[in-house]
């Protein structure tokens, strides 16, 4: 995801072509998704901007909107406040949602709203990784549907890549 500190519609569509040459050299088989956080209403703030849900909606169709126009598959990343506070609801019916939505020992077959994926909780822990993780859950075969689709510089007829990992 790309965490935003866009004051105006024209910076999040700069930060989309930025992300964009950030992702080129890799194969991105998840959707990009849009991050705006309560650092990013903080760092408005400072900057004598108080964030509103127009304005906050504006900034992710911005940023998505270049994002697709590239041919890649866009979603936005959101907790529960931000969904109610900040984006028009209008913005899910075009994107996918990847929650934040942290329950420890969360039953991830049943999220607690409709999403694509989702981000039950940021203390995780994995074999081989000492500081604590954020786990998630996907619900679609985005790798499938991205493919499908032609998207993210990919095709159907493109297999997907086999995992390498390290010892």
């Amino acid at each position: 995801f790309w965490a935003s500190y866009a004051l105006n519609v024209a910076e999040a569509k700069k930060e989309a072509e930025y992300c964009l040459q950030a992702i080129a050299p890799y194969t991105v088989e998840y959707p990009v998704y849009f991050d705006l956080e309560y650092f990013t209403a903080d760092y408005m703030a400072e900057n004598g901007i108080t964030l509103t849900k127009a304005m906050a909606t504006q900034h992710a169709e911005a940023f998505l909107e270049a994002i697709e126009d590239a041919g890649y598959y866009a979603g936005l990343y959101a907790n529960p406040d931000y969904l109610s506070r900040f984006f028009e609801a209008s913005l899910l019916d075009k994107y996918d949602l990847w929650l934040a939505n942290f329950r420890e020992n969360a039953d991830t077959s049943s999220p607690p709203r409709s999403c694509g994926m989702w981000q039950h909780w940021n203390k995780g822990s994995v074999n081989g990784i000492s500081e604590k993780v954020d786990l998630d859950v996907s619900y679609k075969d985005y790798p499938e549907i991205i493919r499908g689709a032609g998207l993210n510089g990919l095709s159907a007829a493109e297999p997907a890549p086999e995992p390498k990992w390290e010892k």
